[in-house]
């Protein structure tokens, strides 16, 4: 189909989307003079939005306390991101309409970072109005004291233990490999 038996058809299907284009087109300043008193018109920009193509690091259904189906967004960033806290956003808006249930985002710093942009987001129009709030938890590995792992006995989440607070030494990792090893293997230590 060329793309003026698209439009004639989209013309045809839609004739109210049409007409209120038409209608953006021809009136826009008067439109937004009505509802949004100090805008300027600058000019007419495509509408059409195209889905560019991301990739969670970790999406997790689950059931809350209160029996209530959500997700959970899991985002490992080893490096600062000046534009991180947008990418969650992004990853919860796409989840929220794929799954229409709430979305819990929590990014996890692998290393020390203190230049990442940090949650809450929040957009404001110049007046100071807030059109956009959107908050993530962030947690940053490298604080977290690696006993804590440890003595929770996490082993699924033992690689992550030399990331953290005391964890990159020597007795630490001879404790993980030991208790990774099963009860009957006879590897000694030398």
């Amino acid at each position: 189909m060329t793309n003026e038996k698209a439009e004639v058809t989209d013309e045809i299907t839609r004739p109210y989307d049409s007409g209120s284009k038409r209608l953006l087109m021809t009136s826009a300043q008067e439109l937004l003079d009505l509802f949004v008193p100090g805008a300027h018109f600058t000019g007419q920009y495509s509408e059409q939005f195209y889905s560019r193509r991301i990739e969670a690091d970790a999406m997790i259904g689950v059931w809350s306390e209160g029996n209530e189906r959500e997700m959970v967004h899991f985002e490992f960033q080893s490096k600062a991101d000046p534009k991180m806290a947008q990418r969650m956003l992004e990853y919860s808006t796409l989840a929220y309409s794929r799954y229409e249930c709430p979305i819990r985002s929590y990014v996890l710093y692998l290393r020390e970072n203190n230049e990442a942009e940090q949650s809450p987001l929040i957009r404001t129009y110049c007046n100071g109005q807030i059109y956009k709030w959107f908050c993530y938890e962030e947690i940053h590995l490298w604080k977290m004291p690696h006993r804590q792992m440890l003595d929770q006995d996490r082993q699924g989440l033992f690689p992550l233990v030399p990331l953290m607070d005391g964890g990159a030494n020597h007795e630490v990792i001879e404790e993980i490999i030991t208790r990774y090893l099963p009860a009957h293997d006879t590897m000694s230590k030398e």
